[in-house]
């Protein structure tokens, strides 16, 4: 197995009190595969993202649990230690990559650096490559001196999206890759990781609030909600047939544009403040089945027909 999360906690400890950004969560992931976390903003998806590179930023902590790379934990490594690892083994493709490239530096030239720093190789060969992955990602070679600005959103995430794979990382962690994107550049975005995938083998975690867009390229989907693992099952069973009142309500939202007189329905109410976060479980106030013992037990996570699931709906 290529990565084991066991039980991971991550809390945020600020002045208000302590947020519980991320409680609990387990899963594993084997090479060349992709897998999808989606979720409303604020469901801690980001904060998992960041705690499995061990990159959460202060006032975060990881208080608990293990993130194992090809057996070796990351919560128990020094900087020095994981700085060897990003970029080399396990890489991340930011939410925004305008704040994420370097304004001041040609698109080409952090390529490059990117590769020297990490790899033992000369500027003329990194270059070489360089060149050869704007082409894998859908960019000319002419635009190898262009600044980001003079790039398009999208051509700005397949810049990063080629510095990720550039060091051919087992792992690569993709935190909201399309968002203000339009649906054309979407779907190329999304082809792009499943030609990664199949030409290189790498692992993907796809954070994503957009379910329909994971649907059509995971393999497996988890479901967050306030810090929670929701349900976690192959992405078929999830809009087929899904488990918890949650992902049941998420598939609602999706709009279908094959149907006229489809109505469109929200989940009413918003997700809960971490600081004072609901008794029970942690969707009840929300949920359209819930039951008395929800608002005062935390529901176990069961295992039903191989399928991960939280809630009270299938028993203690």
């Amino acid at each position: 197995m290529l990565l084991e999360v066991d039980d991971l906690h991550v809390y945020y400890y600020t002045k208000r009190g302590i947020v519980r950004a991320v409680e609990g969560i387990s899963f594993a992931l084997d090479r060349a595969e992709i897998m999808g976390i989606v979720g409303e903003s604020g469901s801690g998806k980001s904060t998992l993202g960041l705690a499995i590179m061990n990159l959460v930023p202060s006032p975060g902590r990881i208080v608990k649990g293990s993130v194992r790379l090809n057996g070796r934990d990351l919560t128990k490594m020094g900087e020095k230690e994981l700085r060897e690892i990003r970029g080399k083994e396990i890489a991340m493709v930011f939410q925004d990559p305008m704040t994420s490239l370097d304004p001041l530096m040609r698109i080409g030239d952090q390529l490059v650096e990117a590769m020297l720093a990490h790899e033992d190789m000369g500027k003329e060969e990194a270059r070489k490559r360089a060149l050869e992955l704007l082409e894998e990602v859908g960019i000319s070679k002419d635009r190898f001196n262009d600044y980001p600005h003079q790039l398009s959103g999208g051509m700005r995430q397949r810049v990063m999206i080629a510095m990720a794979v550039s060091l051919n990382p087992k792992l690569i962690i993709a935190d909201e890759p399309t968002t203000a994107l339009d649906v054309i550049v979407q779907d190329q975005i999304m082809d792009l990781f499943s030609k990664l995938r199949e030409e290189f083998g790498v692992a993907i975690i796809l954070i994503s609030h957009d379910l329909a867009l994971e649907l059509k390229v995971s393999d497996k989907i988890g479901v967050m909600y306030a810090g929670w693992l929701m349900e976690l099952s192959n992405a078929d069973d999830i809009a087929k047939k899904p488990l918890n009142p949650y992902t049941r309500e998420l598939l609602k939202a999706i709009p279908n544009v094959e149907l006229e007189d489809q109505e469109l329905v929200s989940i009413p109410g918003s997700p809960p403040d971490l600081h004072e976060p609901p008794s029970g479980c942690r969707f009840h106030p929300r949920c359209p089945d819930r039951m008395p013992i929800c608002e005062k037990e935390e529901p176990p996570a069961k295992t039903v027909d191989g399928r991960l699931v939280k809630c009270w709906l299938y028993g203690r």
